[in-house]
């Protein structure tokens, strides 16, 4: 009888893809949920144009291998765009 080795299983979050910003959202629970968000930079002069500030949009959150995205509330979500856009520019 054959022994087949089975796949490692890494319960991980998806490497996050080119061009997204990982942020880690620590809470009460005991691993950190991985968030991979997409930044826009400011636009607009304020004149001419209308002037759109920076901003960070979630696509995606995981705890381990699980995107938890849809059971985040408007808040939690606005909380973690906020985080990562103030950790992004280095506001505390």
């Amino acid at each position: 009888m054959n022994a087949r080795t089975l796949p490692e299983l890494s319960f991980k979050a998806p490497a996050c893809p080119r061009g997204l910003i990982c942020y880690e959202w620590h809470t009460d629970i005991d691993v950190p949920v991985i968030c991979h968000l997409e930044f826009e930079a400011a636009e607009g002069d304020g004149w001419e144009l209308p002037r759109y500030d920076e901003s960070m949009t979630l696509g995606a959150a995981y705890i381990r291998d699980v995107n938890i995205l849809g059971m985040l509330t408007s808040a939690q979500i606005e909380y973690i765009e906020s985080s990562a856009l103030c950790d992004l520019k280095g506001i505390e």
